[in-house]
């Protein structure tokens, strides 16, 4: 989707997350910027699992306080599919 590569990933979570305490500092305004972080999110959901929306709600709400924005975005950036009823969401394969 973007053109990202390890080295850019790792600059712009330096900016933006704070990972000793596994907070999101800021949410950027620009969908690059998004994609990266989401990027690393994505690492805290397994392949094997299906997850309701508490699920993810759980996993994404100690990272930022709009945690339904990361969700929403995660589905928006295809790092997780929603089935239509909102249900069940699964990790999808995302490539640089």
């Amino acid at each position: 989707m973007f053109d990202h590569t390890h080295e850019s990933i790792e600059e712009v979570l330096s900016v933006y997350i704070d990972i000793s305490k596994k907070k999101i500092r800021q949410y950027p305004a620009k969908r690059k910027k998004q994609w990266a972080i989401l990027f690393y999110l994505h690492q805290f959901f397994d392949f094997d699992m299906n997850y309701s929306e508490s699920d993810v709600n759980d996993i994404l709400s100690p990272w930022f306080e709009d945690y339904v924005r990361l969700r929403r975005d995660l589905i928006d950036f295809h790092f997780l599919t929603r089935k239509n009823d909102g249900s069940i969401y699964k990790k999808q394969v995302v490539n640089l």
